[in-house]
């Protein structure tokens, strides 16, 4: 496994809590969501536990969710944000500044 999706969802319950999954190379679920209650404590341990193996994140916004990683001693080193890559992708297509959907 090589990636962990991380999600901070205003609708998830409790401040602090997301969901959590791990994914294969291609992307394919490795285990189904489950819902943590500190998101950055889990990730902080999933870190320290595979920083040999460099995991991989992908999640909606660096802007929402690693303030609270970095608060709980959690660094990342590989991470694709979803909110970044989209106005990426808008601006090449010629549309920057367009509404984005996330």
């Amino acid at each position: 496994m090589d990636m962990c999706r991380a999600s901070d969802r205003p609708d998830d319950a409790g401040a602090g809590a997301g969901l959590l999954q791990l994914v294969e190379e291609d992307g394919t679920p490795a285990s189904a969501p489950r819902r943590v209650d500190d998101l950055a404590a889990e990730a902080a341990q999933t870190t320290g536990f595979r920083a040999a193996e460099s995991p991989r994140w992908l999640w909606p916004s660096t802007a929402d969710v690693y303030p609270a990683l970095v608060r709980a001693g959690a660094t990342v080193a590989r991470v694709h944000d979803l909110e970044l890559t989209e106005g990426l992708l808008l601006g090449s297509a010629g549309q920057w500044g367009a509404p984005r959907s996330l």
